[in-house]
């Protein structure tokens, strides 16, 4: 099973080429399960290959067709498993006698996500979700490695693989267009301004009415609500500042080709921002993937970047972060940021893996004057977090147990009110 109809081919030609098959004894022996609804095809084959989505609509045929082993490409994706997709997956999972989940990146945000395929792998060292959620991330990670997980660090297994660096740069703001995020700032401005007008009247009303001790509580559900409902002003103050670079981003990519050869891979998330960098680079050979973007021409960009037609891969954080082979390139840019932390790491991927052959750059671009400085704080300091836990680092200064728990999100916002605060 994997993530996309795109990765199903590739699958394909991996598993033919392995085994050494012909073109005839492939079509014979694997089948890609493909559409709504279809039914799996009966002996000779062997080997059955199908996406999340495909997967979702045929739960029943898969498990009907007697599956002996199930591996699951992504594997992380499944971490929810109240959504249809894991719905529908981890039963087929549940219905095989063996199973191998793969990912690089187990743990997206914390170890607690990690419970679902913990569930499907028929993984019992818990006594169930609750004592599972109540564990250290410490301990959670020694059980699991001790018993399911096999941790291969690139590192170790391609041992030839040249170097990968980090960097940013924050882009002053006398080159970016600020004027949409500092409305939405304005509005953020107000509505923290309204919550702590709100909340001290609400604080001596619910004292008077419960009491102290209930109060504290139910004024900390009132504060989780509130952080909630400043989520969608966050969303959009971080859609603001991608804007806000497009037009920086799009002379930085000039003068880096003017510099030299080779391309080079942008990545973005904003539709907007995709459009305009897309509009400014029109004179430049440019190929763009993102999630309206069909798997025959998926593939055809793919392979013509590889050959060289393309001087710019445009490519969605969300629909290119894995999947895909970009190693003509060694210089990545990111002009957005992601929530999820692994979500960048698995994009630096697309260039850095098996077939490149030089050390490859990944240039994180951030805007002053907004949020971009304080969510790229958090997100580095996630990613030692979880590196720590998965690689089961001594460093007692990270207290990983605990500061895993939280999201980028609720931290930024966090961020948000405490500036405010000092501010007032």
């Amino acid at each position: 099973v994997s993530q996309s109809r795109y990765v199903c081919f590739v699958w394909q030609s991996e598993i033919a080429q392995a085994l050494g098959l012909t073109v005839a004894e492939a079509k014979e022996q694997i089948a890609v399960v493909k559409g709504v609804k279809t039914e799996a095809p009966p002996p000779p084959v062997k080997y059955l290959i199908t996406s999340f989505a495909s997967g979702r609509e045929n739960i029943a045929n898969l498990i009907k067709h007697g599956l002996d082993l199930i591996i699951v490409d992504e594997a992380h994706n499944l971490k929810n498993e109240q959504t249809k997709q894991a719905k529908a997956i981890l039963p087929i999972i549940a219905a095989c006698p063996h199973a191998i989940a793969l990912t690089g990146t187990p743990a997206l945000n914390k170890v607690e996500e990690m419970y679902s395929l913990c569930q499907a792998l028929k993984f019992d060292a818990f006594k169930g979700r609750k004592d599972y959620m109540q564990s250290s991330a410490k301990k959670i990670m020694e059980t699991i490695k001790a018993k399911i997980m096999i941790r291969r660090l690139k590192d170790e297994v391609l041992k030839d693989l040249p170097l990968k660096t980090r960097s940013h740069f924050l882009v002053n703001e006398s080159d970016l267009d600020l004027t949409q995020f500092e409305k939405m700032q304005e509005k953020i401005e107000k509505q923290i301004k309204k919550y702590d007008d709100e909340f001290d009247e609400l604080r001596d009303e619910l004292i008077a009415k419960y009491g102290r001790g209930r109060a504290e509580i139910e004024l900390a559900k009132a504060y989780e609500k509130f952080e909630r409902a400043l989520e969608g002003s966050a969303f959009e103050a971080f859609k603001a500042a991608g804007e806000a670079k497009a037009d920086f981003l799009s002379l930085y990519i000039k003068d880096y080709l003017s510099s030299t050869q080779d391309p080079v891979i942008v990545f973005y998330h904003h539709k907007t921002v995709g459009d305009a960098l897309q509009k400014k680079l029109k004179d430049i050979p440019l190929m763009r993937i993102d999630g309206n973007t069909k798997a025959q021409d998926r593939q055809g960009f793919v392979e013509g970047f590889q050959a060289g037609e393309y001087k710019v891969a445009l490519l969605s954080l969300l629909a290119c972060n894995s999947g895909i082979t970009l190693t003509k390139a060694s210089h990545i840019v990111f002009g957005e940021l992601w929530w999820t932390p692994s979500t960048l790491l698995q994009a630096e991927s697309r260039a850095h893996r098996i077939g490149q052959e030089r050390p490859v750059t990944c240039q994180y671009v951030l805007a002053k004057g907004t949020y971009d400085d304080d969510m790229y704080k958090l997100i580095q300091r996630k990613w030692a977090e979880i590196n720590s836990i998965l690689d089961d680092d001594k460093n007692e200064s990270i207290k990983a147990a605990k500061t895993t728990k939280g999201s980028i999100m609720r931290d930024l916002i966090r961020n948000m009110i405490q500036k405010h605060k000092n501010l007032t």
